[in-house]
């Protein structure tokens, strides 16, 4: 019983505690099956870090992925391109391999909120099969994580 006590207030911790992470000004750019298509969106979020004093190798980074819908139809995952990304001052960008997704967060050690503007993710509009004249809708959604090296560990080990 303690456990789920535990396992409850740690739930309702992270729910009142959270880094507010916000993804506004969402658009298409260049929205053609022949060119590139970018999706443009600014994001923001509280506390973030990246190394210093015990914080080693980890950082934390959001997690953002692209959903569309051609008019009529259901919603997709959006391919992004490996490549070609533009990223704002003081942020880097890795691609999942899939392009399902890219991580976002800080290229050097800080803490603090980090508020970037025009970020603007190549998405591969002809492998996810769409035409120029697709009337398209597109969200954009984020979770903020934590990247910790792999090596073995325990939560609150040094």
């Amino acid at each position: 019983m303690n456990k789920w006590i535990l396992f409850f207030s740690f739930l309702l911790s992270s729910i009142i505690f959270s880094n507010n992470l916000l993804l506004e000004n969402i658009s298409l750019v260049n929205q053609s099956a022949g060119s590139h298509t970018f999706v443009n969106f600014d994001i923001s979020w509280d506390n973030s870090w990246r190394g210093g004093a015990g914080n080693g190798n980890n950082w934390d980074a959001a997690w953002v992925f692209v959903k569309y819908k051609v008019s009529g139809g259901d919603w997709q995952h959006a391919t992004l391109n490996t490549s070609g990304h533009t990223v704002p001052t003081g942020s880097t960008i890795e691609t999942s391999s899939d392009g399902k997704g890219i991580f976002i967060f800080r290229n050097s050690d800080g803490t603090g909120s980090v508020d970037w503007n025009s970020v603007e993710l190549r998405w591969n509009y002809t492998a996810d099969g769409l035409a120029d004249d697709d009337d398209v809708t597109v969200k954009v959604f984020g979770i903020e994580m934590i990247y910790i090296p792999q090596a073995s560990f325990y939560v609150g080990d040094g």
